[in-house]
């Protein structure tokens, strides 16, 4: 069954991997590229901090808990003891860009987890407060991942699994803050303190 499972998911990762133009490689290139969002993770740190103010500020805390904990998962708990390769360092002809490959193993995908820890994060806590937010966050999330598929760095499981890890713990770490950190449920913007 697993082996079934693999080979489907090579297909599938040759199928979509094969779907490249010069357009293509240079968009997912920067979709890929963790420092372009720079500017967007700024803005919600800064509508955080500006909206919550003190809890705003601990919600920020946990983002970057978060991110460790989503990296530190899929690089050191998931890759270094399940050991798959990349498909381009297990594959002939894969396409890639820049002749970019990354670290040796590729399951689970970091930036499919560390994407989808932040979307259901930052979805649960700003669901009231921006309506549609979550449908930005996961499209957003999904590109993402999509973009290491296509830049030939890792399989669809890789990035379904870094995916499904991501949400956990960016669920997990809501449900602390909300519980332990901040014990009302619903986030009382700075305004209505004063």
């Amino acid at each position: 069954m697993i082996d079934l499972l693999l080979d489907l998911d090579k297909e599938v990762f040759i199928w979509l991997n094969s779907k490249y133009s010069a357009f293509g490689d240079v968009l997912m290139y920067w979709i890929s590229d963790k420092y372009i969002w720079t500017p967007l993770y700024v803005f919600f740190l800064v509508y955080l901090l500006e909206q919550y103010g003190k809890k705003g500020a601990w919600i920020c805390i946990f983002v970057i808990m978060l991110i460790f904990m989503t990296d530190g998962t899929s690089n050191l708990l998931l890759k270094e003891n399940i050991k798959r390769l990349r498909p381009c360092h297990a594959l002939a002809n894969v396409h890639t860009v820049y002749d970019k490959c990354g670290g040796m193993y590729g399951f689970v995908s970091s930036h499919a987890a560390n994407v989808f820890g932040l979307a259901t994060y930052l979805t649960l806590w700003l669901r009231r407060d921006i309506p549609h937010f979550g449908k930005f966050a996961f499209l957003w999330a999904t590109i993402i991942a999509y973009s290491r598929i296509y830049l030939g760095v890792h399989y669809p499981l890789d990035v379904i699994c870094g995916a499904i890890v991501g949400i956990l713990i960016g669920w997990l770490n809501y449900k602390f803050v909300q519980t332990n950190i901040l014990p009302n449920f619903f986030l009382e913007k700075k305004n209505n303190y004063s």
